[in-house]
């Protein structure tokens, strides 16, 4: 989202594409064509957050974006393997903007994370099974 957005066009955005977190960044609004830089990035805005503000203050809906968001998500590469990014949900992280070439890519959740492991461990022992045949 844009930081100049309206809280309210960022949730029907959010909403839109069926997501929980959404990097702020500073300038003109992304679209698939306008791929942000890392640099313009400047925070997040989160459903949780965003759920407990517009609750108690309604008006916040009219806001600019950049006055509800939270500090940035750390930056993670596509190339790291998933136990790296381990640490970083353990330590009460919720996501990370997924890096390659130098361009954000997404946004990497803990529930990403925890989808992965848990086929990643049923694939893991369907191979085994299917070896030991």
């Amino acid at each position: 989202a844009g930081a100049k957005e309206t809280v309210r066009e960022a949730i029907d955005r959010m909403h839109q594409h069926g997501i929980s977190q959404m990097p702020i960044v500073e300038g003109s609004v992304p679209t698939e064509t306008n791929t942000p830089q890392l640099e313009t990035i400047i925070g997040v805005i989160e459903e949780r957050g965003l759920l407990d503000r517009v609750f108690r203050y309604p008006e916040t809906v009219d806001a600019e974006v950049a006055s509800v968001m939270e500090d940035r998500l750390p930056f993670v590469y596509a190339e790291e393997d998933a136990e790296s990014l381990f640490p970083l949900f353990t330590d009460g992280g919720n996501g990370a903007v997924v890096v390659r070439g130098g361009v954000p890519v997404g946004i990497i959740t803990r529930s990403d994370l925890l989808d992965f492991v848990a086929h990643q461990k049923s694939r893991q022992k369907d191979d085994k099974e299917s070896h030991s045949q």
